[in-house]
């Protein structure tokens, strides 16, 4: 059996059964963007607290997974109500000493005035705990966003967007070969009248049609199809590729953040 006689290349021919992949293809799109696009742009904490005198409040930053040598996080935090705070970093076995009032080593510390805004790198695998301290003598307030960078998968994010945007594509390319009449203009799928091009000759076409007497569609063997024609199944075709490797690439990127993104 020939690779042109397979069930799905048939199937594919027809522009209503590209029509409807390219539809399921943006409805996927657009809910996997919503269920991890979208939640990839939020931060892990946003919030405003109180700090009583000489207190201090933790943050853990491993909610979504192992923590890894290397990987990021940002700290931002602004002191509402007060003059400085002081904020330091431990690991989970210097925050087990601090929660039991032994001495504790520092991953990395600082104090500051009315606000803040850190880029840590991870020195060592494991979770870290961000701790913040009132140094004042009096409550103060604090409004703090975290957010783990290694998480931050906005190439995922990319992937995904441009798997909705060139499933949009598929569709109006789908239409417009349908109001140029374009339909079958490539019969021989995935070439064109046995090339990989679109600029295929009255004569060259008619050849084809001599050779391959069990391909001639609808219209007959002595209707001619122009250029412009074949180029709109051509680009469509060009899409579905690029979709393709698109799909690809994303469940390899996936796969390849399997353990930084954990159980998420």
């Amino acid at each position: 059996m020939s690779f042109d006689n397979l069930g799905p290349v048939k199937a594919l021919r027809n522009n209503g059964n590209r029509t409807a992949i390219g539809v399921i293809t943006l409805i996927i799109g657009i809910i996997v963007f919503l269920i991890f696009g979208i939640g990839n742009l939020l931060p892990d904490y946003d919030e405003e607290f109180i700090l009583l005198e000489d207190d201090w409040g933790s943050f853990p930053v491993s909610i979504y997974g192992p923590m890894y040598e290397g990987d990021e996080v940002k700290i931002e935090f602004e002191v509402l109500e007060g003059e400085r705070v002081n904020m330091f970093i431990l690991d989970e076995e210097n925050y087990m000493r601090l929660i039991d009032g032994q001495s504790y080593e520092e991953l990395f510390g600082s104090s500051y005035t009315f606000s803040g805004k850190e880029t840590y790198t991870l020195i060592k695998d494991g979770p870290i705990y961000i701790i913040f301290h009132n140094a004042n003598t009096y409550s103060i307030s604090l409004d703090v966003v975290i957010t783990d960078l290694s998480v931050r998968i906005f190439g995922i994010f990319g992937i995904l967007f441009g798997l909705a945007l060139i499933a949009f594509l598929i569709i109006t390319t789908g239409g417009w070969i349908r109001i140029n009449d374009a339909g079958e203009s490539c019969p021989d799928w995935p070439t064109c009248f046995g090339t990989l091009g679109f600029d295929v000759s009255a004569e060259d076409q008619e050849k084809w049609w001599s050779e391959n007497p069990d391909e001639i569609d609808s219209r007959g063997e002595n209707h001619r199809y122009t250029s412009y024609q074949i180029f709109t199944v051509w680009s469509h075709r060009g899409l579905v590729a690029v979709i393709g490797i698109l799909v690809a690439y994303s469940h390899y990127t996936a796969w390849s953040l399997r353990d930084k993104i954990g159980k998420r």
